[in-house]
């Protein structure tokens, strides 16, 4: 079992919320800071007093069976199944004398057979080709049920849980060839396949002069798509007669993934958000439209030198990610979907092992965001485009320093 409880700072202080979370008062000091306080007159307001903290467990049982069977000298099954139940629970805890905000509460209680099996061909020793399938699911996180505002400071976005969200069921696909060329090389090529009941999408509405994201259960959705992936060592000893190049050798790693995913809506087709009218999904999500998160295009390259005797690793990291959703708009208003443009990012990252007193440690160096992009997330019609959320990266650098006791 899984128990967490969650509160907001402000509230911690009340003898309600200490006696209800834990059961006794806790004994501590304010913190404080009396210099800028004083100086400036600062004063701390808690706004929101509607569940500012709430109980959430889960409980998990699970079993499962598996079977190995070499059906013949090249072909092999794997198969197995798992059973499992889970009851998740989020309700808010009453701090103030009188309940300031709903008090709904989420309780789920499910149980899923998951099966899942792979068959492999070995064409050739170095070759093989998979065939997978499996069942799976996707739980709504705790945060996402409680009906409670609450600020994401990484993203700059305030969110709103929805009690009524139900668990997401996945069927899952996938053929993919791999060839091992040489040691710690390969080339693979895949495709894969996914239909989704349920799956948990963001949106977002207004509260006040605020933008909110929210969460809710479109109908269906199915994505797409296929991998290619390529992994190649060259080694530079041959190059020079320099002691630098005698162990060392080039790293090559290249991966591109094409992704394609729709959202699947109807006329008829419900959904469930709470406190709103509507129960109509239409309202909320448009059929066709692309999961949020998803990127159609991917793309990763890593460039770079390492030692195969020692620690020593110089690496070049270049990743591309097309526009993707990442807030889903109101249907029935005819909102844009908010989108992000992640685009080109440029990253180096170095490994070093060093000798002090004796003792080895790994010294790494790392630069991000080298080219400096911004972050910018917007709301187009096509002839006005509206910016949603935007800031500046900035480009970072960090080291540290590392040993094993």
């Amino acid at each position: 079992m899984t128990e967490i409880l969650l509160f907001s700072y402000g509230t911690l202080r009340l003898a309600e919320v200490q006696l209800a979370l834990f059961g006794r008062l806790v004994q501590g000091e304010p913190d404080a800071m009396p210099g800028i306080v004083n100086a400036y007159d600062i004063a701390l307001i808690e706004t929101n007093e509607g569940n500012p903290a709430f109980r959430a467990t889960l409980k998990n049982h699970a079993g499962y069976g598996k079977l190995n069977w070499q059906i013949l000298d090249d072909l092999s099954l794997d198969a197995g199944v798992r059973y499992e139940t889970a009851k998740l629970t989020v309700s808010p805890l009453q701090v103030f004398s009188t309940p300031g905000a709903s008090t709904a509460s989420t309780q789920l209680d499910n149980d899923y057979w998951l099966p899942s099996g792979t068959l492999t061909w070995q064409m050739r020793d170095d070759m093989q080709v998979r065939l997978n399938a499996s069942k799976t699911i996707a739980r709504p996180q705790f945060r996402e049920l409680i009906y409670q505002f609450y600020f994401d400071p990484d993203t700059n976005r305030r969110y709103q849980g929805n009690p009524y969200l139900q668990d997401s069921k996945l069927f899952n696909a996938e053929a993919r060839y791999e060839w091992y060329f040489a040691r710690d090389q390969r080339f693979s090529l895949s495709g894969f396949f996914k239909k989704i009941d349920n799956p948990i999408e963001t949106f977002i509405t207004l509260n006040g002069d605020n933008f909110v994201t929210s969460f809710a259960n479109a109908p269906k959705a199915d994505l797409y798509g296929g991998e290619v992936e390529l992994q190649k060592y060259f080694d530079l000893s041959s190059m020079s007669d320099s002691a630098f190049f005698s162990t060392r050798r080039l790293v090559t790693i290249a991966n591109y993934t094409y992704t394609k995913s729709k959202l699947k809506v109807k006329e008829g087709d419900t959904t469930a958000v709470f406190g709103a009218s509507s129960t109509l999904a239409t309202d909320y999500f448009r059929n066709g439209s692309p999961l949020t998160g998803q990127s159609d295009h991917l793309v990763n390259f890593q460039f770079g030198l390492e030692d195969q005797d020692k620690l020593s690793q110089q690496t070049l990291i270049l990743s591309y990610a097309s526009k993707r959703v990442t807030s889903r708009g109101l249907a029935n208003q005819d909102q844009p979907d908010v989108y992000e443009h992640p685009g080109i990012n440029l990253d180096f990252v170095a490994r070093q092992g060093v000798y002090v007193a004796g003792r080895q440690f790994d010294a790494k160096f790392e630069v991000r965001n080298i080219l400096g992009n911004d972050y910018e997330e917007s709301q187009s019609n096509g002839t006005n485009k509206v910016i949603y959320n935007a800031y500046n990266y900035g480009t970072t650098f960090n080291f540290s320093l590392s040993t094993t006791f």
